[in-house]
């Protein structure tokens, strides 16, 4: 078993007496940290997670809905990220070489392979990879909310008076294209 997994993060695929078997769980900041993750540092999401068995598997629904507290990139405070969205998978048992070359179903499902002895599917990297990919690349609080004091020094004028800082890129401004 993978490190990162947590038992708490599995469904059961055999033994179901009815379907869709919807399941709740909840993802804490020390989900991340088992991640070995810093980014996030802390979480309050509510994941649902929808089991239905079809001919051919199950498809698997997700549902996340909650927050992350990120560092915002501008004055370094904490923030919130709030989240609501959802994923949605086929989970197969199949051999290798017949899902070799189907990336997606019909319906535009990602396939996940199973094995045939898989009695329970844990979702902790799928979750944890939803979530990641939910992050945009530079979080900040919305323009006029980071904290005065952290951003008052990000001006490009010291000191608050009209002249540029001395940068690399000042002799820029004066090119004519």
């Amino acid at each position: 078993m993978n490190e990162t997994m947590t038992p708490e993060l599995q469904i059961p695929l055999t033994g179901l007496k009815t379907y869709p078997e919807t399941t709740l769980f909840s993802v804490s900041g020390d989900f991340f940290e088992a991640f070995g993750q810093e980014e996030v540092l802390d979480a309050d999401v509510c994941l649902t997670a929808s089991l239905d068995k079809e001919a051919s598997g199950f498809s698997l629904d997700l549902h996340f809905e909650g927050r992350l507290v990120l560092r915002c990139d501008r004055c370094m405070e904490e923030m919130d990220w709030p989240l609501s969205f959802s994923a949605r998978y086929a989970l197969r048992r199949a051999s290798d070489k017949e899902l070799e070359d189907v990336e997606e179903t019909e319906d535009g499902r990602e396939i996940i392979p199973l094995d045939a002895s898989d009695k329970f599917f844990d979702l902790s990297q799928l979750v944890y990879d939803e979530l990641f990919l939910s992050i945009p690349i530079r979080h900040t609080h919305p323009d006029g909310k980071c904290n005065p004091e952290s951003t008052k020094y990000l001006t490009d004028k010291p000191g608050g008076e009209g002249e540029m800082m001395d940068t690399p890129f000042a002799g820029l401004k004066d090119l004519k294209l």
